[in-house]
């Protein structure tokens, strides 16, 4: 089952507090644990919410470094 890792909004606060961006929340996901420790990595940025979520973050990272070049 796709679950919160952890309850409420610990890194929204954790993010706020620092004045960074929260660059997103990864659930827990069995599957993409699953497919993490197989080596599938394509497979788990494809077919999972944690893999989507883990792309989104990727992406805002390259952005990001892009924007500050």
């Amino acid at each position: 089952e796709v679950q919160p890792l952890f309850p409420g909004e610990a890194g929204t606060r954790l993010a706020e507090a620092h004045e960074a961006p929260l660059l997103g929340h990864v659930p827990f996901d069995p599957e993409a644990a699953a497919l993490a420790e197989s080596g599938d990595l394509g497979a788990l940025v494809e077919r999972t919410a944690a893999g989507r979520v883990l792309g989104e973050v990727a992406a805002s990272i390259v952005q990001t470094i892009g924007a500050a070049s």
